[in-house]
């Protein structure tokens, strides 16, 4: 039976506990949920271009395919946060799984480009709820090595872009037809059917009829993949990206409520539950004493605390300070520096994370066309596009690796600082039009840093909100940076495909610069801070 006298925080039971083999289940459920979030972001690198050559759509239709989504996400970014802080995490994740994963099949089996355009707006009010992920997962995480099983949880977004740049690359290039056996389909000239037409007008010895046969089936193979492949191959991307939406529905009832979420809502009992299935997987037990919510003690909670006692008298939980769930909390004076900085910060970010990804597919495609040398031949170029993407696609991993290693060591703030800084530096090259290898180095090094950059923003956003407002101040910053993504394909394929390459680099590094200014003026770092659960509405206990 629990000592009644004594008292611990959820905290101090996470520290106890560790990082184990339920976090491990649940990091693999998560995982999941970040991939066909990535996943869904970087096929708009492919389906735009392929839907438009195959309906002949304009260069603002094909945009729209790209912006629509990211309207989407504004949309999903702060409904989803609020379903998440009113109905719980997981009937959030469910929500999200079911709707990306309908609207995405669906959009698979578009009739037209105004269905298409609607469908994807719907999968974009899905994936806006991904940060969701981020904070179911961040509540189960103990404080100590906190940033960097967040980083390793982020690692499932670069495998989501390497996995779709490698099925785009598969799908839209090798099997829209490249090549058939040894036969492609454009080989095959006026005089090729001459000769046939030659064949059947002489007489045809046994010998010759053999060579005909096989002639007119490579003939026939190569006309078939020439007309049914181009319609199939987006069509497949998009129904094979949704497969992670379904892993999330199979096995969704296997999850659990986040502990935290249930303490902030009263539910005690039925967090403590979770607590005990916590430790049995784990393999350790959980303090002597009953759990509380931190909300009930009358500490700061935003200041940083070097003194913490693990197990805490229940007597010091006793004094309850006024608390509040609504958005307005959000533009309280704790909270309204940090909030305002946050929406820069994650505006920026994400313009200047998906304006990597779009450089890439519109230098490679473009670079011919605005420089003075031979334009390359179609097989090449296409080629050269998905080669690229893959490659700067793989820059992911050195980033996270780095952030990993320092973002417990020096901090949240001054991590993105560095890593903000060295984007700064590898995007400067490109001002000017350089060789394919240079432009690829570029890519690879900006986009290295400046996703290690975003990673670290999400971790330090749903750390530095309180439980009962974090999925929604996350949400709504979320749905800031998803104006940026939407304002991008402008920047990155009108201005590049105008030959206007160097007013889009200066606009991104302008925006890195800002984004750079706002993480060193942020008022709190969250390195080894406990979560908090609620703003205490006193006025005695802001910082100044």
């Amino acid at each position: 039976m629990a000592d009644l006298s004594i008292a611990y925080t959820l905290d101090e039971a996470l520290s106890t506990l560790g990082f184990g083999s339920f976090q491990g289940l649940v990091l693999a459920y998560a995982g999941p949920g970040w991939i066909a979030d990535s996943m869904e972001i970087m096929l708009l690198s492919f389906v735009g271009p392929a839907v438009k050559s195959e309906w002949g759509l304009t260069s603002s239709e094909e945009s729209l395919i790209t912006t629509v989504v990211f309207a989407g996400m504004i949309v999903g970014a702060y409904s989803w946060g609020l379903v998440s802080d009113t109905y719980g995490r997981k009937k959030s994740l469910l929500g999200m799984a079911i709707v990306s994963a309908g609207a995405g099949v669906l959009s698979a089996l578009s009739p037209n480009y105004i269905w298409l355009v609607v469908l994807r707006w719907m999968v974009g009010i899905g994936l806006g709820g991904g940060h969701v992920f981020t904070s179911w997962f961040l509540e189960f995480v103990p404080t100590a090595n906190r940033g960097t099983w967040m980083i390793v949880f982020s690692t499932f977004w670069s495998v989501g872009t390497v996995l779709e740049a490698a099925v785009a690359w598969i799908l839209l290039y090798w099997y829209l037809p490249r090549r058939v056996g040894k036969v492609s389909w454009g080989k095959f000239c006026s005089s090729d059917f001459a000769s046939i037409r030659s064949l059947y007008s002489s007489i045809i010895p046994s010998s010759q009829r053999m060579k005909l046969r096989k002639l007119g089936s490579k003939i026939f193979t190569a006309a078939k993949l020439q007309i049914i492949m181009p319609s199939l191959g987006w069509r497949w991307l998009l129904g094979l990206s949704t497969l992670p939406c379904f892993v999330l529905l199979l096995f969704y009832v296997l999850i659990p409520e986040t502990p935290r979420y249930l303490c902030n809502k009263g539910r005690t009992s039925e967090a403590q539950a979770v607590l005990e299935k916590v430790a049995t997987l784990n393999g350790t037990k959980l303090p002597p004493g009953i759990l509380v919510s931190d909300h009930l003690t009358d500490g700061n909670e935003f200041a940083l605390l070097e003194d913490t006692h693990l197990l805490t008298s229940c007597k010091k939980k006793t004094k309850e300070s006024g608390t509040s769930s609504s958005p307005l909390v959000l533009f309280s004076p704790k909270l309204i520096r940090t909030t305002f900085l946050l929406w820069i910060v994650y505006f920026g970010n994400t313009f200047s994370y998906y304006g990597i990804v779009l450089l890439t597919s519109e230098l490679s495609s473009e670079q011919s066309t605005c420089s003075s040398r031979a334009v390359l031949s179609g097989n090449s170029q296409d080629s050269s596009l998905y080669i690229n993407v893959f490659i700067t696609s793989l820059a992911e991993f050195p980033g996270l690796v780095l952030s990993a290693i320092i973002v417990d060591k020096v901090g949240r703030k001054f991590s993105m600082a560095i890593m903000l800084l060295l984007g700064f530096v590898l995007l400067l090259p490109l001002v000017s039009q350089q060789g394919e290898i240079l432009i690829t180095a570029s890519l690879f090094g900006a986009r290295m840093f400046i996703s290690a950059s975003f990673t670290i923003a999400c971790i330090y956003a749903p750390e530095v909100y309180p439980t009962s407002i974090r999925s929604t101040g996350v949400g709504i910053a979320t749905a800031i940076g998803r104006i940026g993504g939407m304002i991008c394909p402008l920047v990155a394929i009108s201005l590049v495909s105008n030959c206007h390459q160097t007013a889009a680099i200066i606009l991104f590094e302008v925006i890195v610069v800002v984004v750079g200014l706002c993480v060193t003026i942020f008022p709190f770092e969250t390195m080894g801070r406990e979560l908090s659960d609620s703003v205490p509405l006193s006025n005695s206990n802001v910082i100044t």
